[in-house]
């Protein structure tokens, strides 16, 4: 039998982080120093082989968790072995001079979409500035998200980086058994010169002095609160929020360009389409009543649709849904709610319908704990004349709201 070395350990798995290498340094050194010499060597013996152990189980989960980047990992943040059912396996890869990109996975229940990606870029590479420049779901165009999507980002030479996963919602609801084509196109623009990247909210002044002294610079716009679920709340997280290079004083021509593409196609699960709960499905509201026309969720997401009748045409107000989350009495913004769609008509009775649907996209395990609940509610943006600042104030005001429980016993 060959013997195995520990050159042959080290070989199985990438270097270990610096993090786990120092907690490992703390666990070892909490181990026996010495004990009584005739059972010292059978301990130690024992306490080598239980951290060798624990040191092999903990490199290939910390090896697993650098390649096994999919879909569920990037919307959770952590593997949930429920949404298996719902997650295709892609493995599409495209590269451009100086960086790779990649899809791994795709979670579907055929009424959103959630799609990993990896940028990767080498050492030698200048700054990159990379942008979604079309994003076509079964033909119709879609939007990359707008601070920890695949918008548009710069990269750093030698930078790899998984912000989180794409969150797309279908403009077309699909069913079980039907398929779902992906064209994903992203353009690359490499500066003639360096950049210098500068802090969030750095003003276009600061920006433009540089630019003047022959300086190349660009800063984000600010920052954006992206989430993460885990167990029991939501996790936030900062990313920035990148101007496109022409805001910073950049033109098209101090950058040369090229495309990147993936194209792939995935067939929508079996998903169980679960009933939630509301104490009402219709509200008298200011000059409009309310109808709670879908309410519903998947693993995956939950699906709002509301339609306002107004009983005058002359005065129909500009609403908009927002869910909220109520878990064992704190309240919780939804997170990664879908651009509401708006359909408005007259229909046969000669009133105004508005139809508007709010999405939510990801949520903890804990919303169905007893005593959870959403709301729904119905807000319309109110300008106030007076503002100290010197600008105009607008604030959202809920003209109703419906509650919906997740366990019919808690109605």
């Amino acid at each position: 039998m060959k013997r195995i070395t520990q050159q042959d350990l080290q070989g199985l798995y990438g270097p270990a982080p610096e993090k786990f290498e120092n907690r490992m340094r703390v666990f070892l050194s909490g181990l026996p120093e010495k004990e009584e010499k005739k059972n010292m060597k059978k301990k130690a013996s024992l306490a080598f082989v239980m951290a060798v152990v624990l040191v092999l189980a903990m490199a290939a989960t910390a090896a697993a968790g650098l390649i096994d980047w999919n879909a569920v990992v990037g919307l959770y943040g952590r593997d949930k072995p429920e949404m298996d059912e719902l997650m295709a396996d892609v493995q599409k890869s495209a590269q451009a001079e100086g960086i790779k990109w990649h899809v791994a996975s795709v979670l579907t229940d055929g009424k959103a979409l959630v799609f990993d990606w990896t940028l990767e870029t080498n050492e030698e590479s200048l700054p990159l500035f990379v942008a979604t420049e079309e994003l076509l779901i079964n033909g119709e165009e879609c939007h990359a998200g707008w601070g920890d999507g695949l918008y548009q980002l710069w990269l750093q030479p030698g930078e790899t980086l998984r912000q989180s996963a794409e969150v797309i919602e279908m403009n077309k609801k699909l069913q079980p058994g039907e398929e779902i084509h992906v064209e994903w196109t992203v353009k690359v623009s490499y500066p003639k010169e360096n950049v210098t990247f500068l802090a969030p909210y750095t003003d276009k002044e600061t920006i433009s002095k540089l630019r003047a002294d022959g300086k190349w610079a660009a800063a984000p716009l600010g920052e954006a609160i992206a989430y993460r679920f885990d167990e029991i709340n939501q996790r936030e997280f900062r990313v920035p929020l990148w101007r496109h290079y022409r805001q910073d004083g950049f033109a098209d021509e101090d950058f040369e360009h090229e495309q990147m593409q993936v194209v792939f196609d995935v067939t929508v699960p079996e998903t169980e389409k679960m009933a939630v709960y509301p104490t009402s499905e219709q509200l008298e509201m200011r000059g409009c009543t309310a109808y709670l026309r879908e309410a519903y969720r998947t693993k995956l997401g939950i699906y709002t649709k509301v339609e306002l009748v107004f009983d005058d045409s002359e005065k129909v107000q500009e609403y908009e849904v927002q869910l909220h989350l109520n878990h064992r009495g704190d309240s919780l913004q939804a997170n990664r709610i879908a651009p509401i769609q708006k359909n408005v008509w007259i229909g046969e009775d000669r009133k105004v319908h508005q139809l508007i649907e709010a999405n939510m996209i990801g949520y903890q395990n804990s919303l169905l704990d007893e005593g959870s609940r959403m709301t729904v509610s119905l807000k319309r943006l109110v300008e106030y004349p007076w503002d100290t600042y010197g600008q105009d104030k607008y604030h959202y005001v809920a003209d109703g709201r419906f509650l919906v429980y997740f366990d019919q016993t808690e109605q």
